[in-house]
């Protein structure tokens, strides 16, 4: 269909909304793929194509530099920009292959290249945050652990720490940027502060909102471990067995260790770690959504609304994300829900709780949504 005649779709009143979007989805695709390419060909010809993209696009830096990035792609993977066009993928889509070129060495590349056509195909039918999660694991297969290590040291000199004042609010704010293993054991310490500080009671400025209030509870715990650095936490490694059955009918066992973030770091790093006699080994044992063994406390009934870390161990070894089918929200940015709901008498059992995302948990808490059975189960 013509520019032309998607346009004229867009703006025509007598259609559904839903085909005016459709059709503006189309377009807006379709654009952005031509626009794509000119910039490509500026960019090979030595028309300055920056300059044109400030000038006339009225971009800045780095919108710049992601334009010229998307632009690469696409003339690197003609199929995706053809795709592009087609509107059945976005930008969003080239940002995920970008990132991906991004991470490997030329000759990697040049591998994950070979694999362009099949990739673009899986693009065009899955969201650009189901697309990153393959396309992640193509390139987990790509890299080495030569590869793995070099990152994490990049990643090392990469650690940042900055804070302002926010001139509207007044609120103070930090952002930081750790490596994945330093950031591990931030983790581990704030999820131990907030356990220990919030276990039976919430302040009175925890707001209603479970995903605000969660946030808010993280954020003094972060105070708390601040202003009493001796409270320490030994290092954990959380293994999840999870047994299968071999072609033979025997049960045989598959081993993934958790670490509660999706993290990426060289097999050294990892033994090192499990071998550490300071690192305390957390074994639970999942079949499914049956939950055979899981140390700690699991059943707390009213005596507290807040799950503690065992129980939230024992939910991220069956739910890695979100527990609604298909979200990918991964787990430790969700919200534990109770099913049966607190101010209805629920308790904090495992069996009645879930780990849901903000946009989930919201929906859950209007009616909108109904949580689909089976949950978890404890054996």
């Amino acid at each position: 269909m013509e520019a032309t005649t998607l346009l004229e779709r867009v703006l025509d009143p007598t259609l559904a909304v839903s085909e005016r979007f459709a059709a503006g989805t189309r377009l807006r695709g379709l654009l952005d793929a031509t626009l794509l390419s000119l910039s490509a060909q500026m960019s090979t010809a030595g028309d300055g194509a920056a300059g044109v993209l400030q000038d006339t696009g009225r971009l800045g830096g780095r919108s710049i530099a992601r334009e010229m990035r998307r632009a690469d792609v696409v003339q690197r993977v003609p199929s995706l920009g053809d795709a592009l066009g087609d509107g059945d993928v976005s930008v969003d889509h080239v940002d995920v292959f970008d990132r991906a070129l991004q991470r490997l060495e030329p000759a990697q590349r040049d591998e994950l290249l070979t694999s362009a056509p099949l990739l673009v195909d899986i693009a065009r039918t899955e969201t650009p945050e189901r697309f990153d999660k393959i396309i992640q694991e193509k390139v987990a297969r790509l890299l080495t652990d030569r590869d793995r290590a070099a990152r994490l040291a990049q990643q090392q000199r990469d650690t940042r720490l900055r804070t302002w004042v926010d001139r509207t609010t007044g609120m103070w704010n930090i952002r930081a940027e750790y490596d994945p293993v330093t950031g591990q054991r931030l983790q581990i310490l704030i999820d131990a502060r907030h356990d220990t500080l919030f276990a039976s009671t919430v302040p009175d400025t925890a707001p209603d909102d479970p995903l605000e209030r969660a946030q808010h509870l993280r954020a003094l715990a972060l105070v708390d471990l601040v202003d009493t650095p001796g409270r320490g936490t030994r290092p954990e490694v959380v293994v999840t067995l999870r047994p299968e059955a071999a072609s033979g009918g025997t049960s045989s066992g598959t081993t993934a260790i958790d670490w509660r973030l999706p993290i990426e770091v060289p097999r050294s790093v990892l033994e090192h770690l499990v071998t550490d006699p300071a690192t305390t080994i957390t074994p639970i044992v999942v079949a499914g959504d049956l939950v055979l063994h899981a140390p700690g406390q699991l059943n707390l009934g009213r005596s507290t609304r807040i799950a503690n870390r065992a129980q939230r161990r024992a939910l991220h070894a069956v739910h890695s994300t979100c527990a609604i089918p298909d979200c990918d929200v991964p787990f430790h940015r969700c919200e534990v829900h109770h099913i049966v709901w607190w101010r209805h008498g629920g308790t904090t059992d495992l069996v009645n709780l879930v780990p849901l995302c903000g946009r989930h948990h919201t929906q859950v808490h209007l009616g909108l949504l109904d949580l689909p059975p089976p949950i978890i189960r404890v054996a």
